[in-house]
């Protein structure tokens, strides 16, 4: 406390003080600070913190801050919340989730992944489509074969088993054909890894 220092002196006045704080808001003091103190019951060895000076933004905005319990919160302009303050995950998984640990990343994500799985439907359904028109030609009467124990014979007429191979040109959807004139079913890998973008 300078006040109470003299020229002559050669240890600063210290004494420790308690800190008046507004209810529900609790603010760190550090070292540097300038602050305003009072005594209770005016004894100099009883001093009490009643508030300190803004020293600029620069210094402020480094602070540690302090801590506040409140009903409600509003912010008007902007606000920058730590990630564990919306997303708490267990530590034996941190690693696992250190690309969602931001509200625009796990969007990003949910959007990609909503990208993804619109391109799957549309390729089972293209896949469904083509196979349903495949089954259905092939189930008309003239390309079933019935064995009845004479397919072997030479004097059959009819032409047989109009079967068509996989991965050859298709001749059942026409110019409409899903696969573009080939009859072939993509694999989905099972132990492919997605990138999360």
């Amino acid at each position: 406390m300078p006040l109470f220092e003299t020229a002559a002196q050669t240890t600063p006045v210290e004494a420790e003080a308690l800190v008046n704080i507004t209810p529900g808001i609790f603010n760190n003091i550090e070292v540097g600070d300038i602050v305003f103190i009072s005594f209770e019951e005016g004894a100099i060895e009883k001093p009490i913190i009643l508030g300190k000076l803004f020293r600029g933004a620069s210094i402020e905005n480094n602070a540690r801050g302090g801590g506040a319990i409140v009903d409600t919160i509003k912010v008007r302009s902007s606000a920058t919340l730590p990630s564990a303050t919306v997303y708490d995950f267990p530590a034996a998984l941190q690693n696992s989730y250190k690309d969602l640990n931001t509200p625009k990343k796990t969007a990003d994500y949910i959007k990609w992944l909503e990208k993804f799985i619109k391109g799957i439907a549309t390729q089972i359904e293209d896949n469904f489509t083509c196979l349903k028109n495949w089954v259905q030609w092939q189930l008309n009467p003239e390309n079933v074969e019935i064995d009845d124990g004479d397919l072997d014979v030479s004097d059959i007429s009819v032409e047989p088993c109009l079967y068509q191979d996989e991965g050859s040109n298709c001749n059942v959807c026409g110019k409409a054909c899903t696969k573009k004139q080939k009859r072939v079913y993509q694999e989905l890998p099972l132990d492919k890894i997605y990138p999360d973008s």
